[in-house]
């Protein structure tokens, strides 16, 4: 977060901050896909239903959070909020604050990455994605 403060809304930093300094404690882990996220997710494109779930190589034991990180940082709060609902009364809104902070996290992360040369092109991306996030 200090490499890209200065190019932040003061609003942006102080809410990412707040996310990353909230959720130290982590829930029990259980079976997760690992990289669940839009591009692992098939939808008829008819009915617009889940149909499958690809690319199984990173299931692992995680907090079940761990599965809707993707969702919430590539798609935002109603993608998130869609998943939830479906998972059912099982996940409350303190997993989903788990989530916002594992997708924070992982969006620090994407820049730090693009900054190191890997998809140099994604860096202002994932800023307007912390900023935009920042905002709900």
């Amino acid at each position: 977060l200090a490499r890209i403060r200065p190019e932040l809304p003061a609003a942006a930093v102080r809410r990412t901050s707040e996310r990353l300094s909230s959720e130290a404690e982590t829930p029990d882990r259980v079976v997760t896909h690992g990289d669940l996220g839009p591009e692992h997710i098939l939808v008829d494109p008819a009915t617009h239903a889940v149909t499958g779930v690809i690319d199984w190589e990173d299931v692992g034991p995680w907090e079940a959070a761990g599965d809707f990180v993707g969702l919430w940082a590539e798609l935002g709060e109603p993608a998130l909020q869609a998943a939830l609902d479906a998972y059912g009364p099982a996940f409350d809104e303190r997993l989903a604050g788990r989530v916002r902070f594992h997708a924070t996290r992982w969006m620090l992360h994407q820049v730090k990455t693009s900054e190191d040369g890997w998809k140099p092109g994604d860096r202002d991306r994932w800023i307007a994605r912390i900023v935009e996030r920042s905002e709900r």
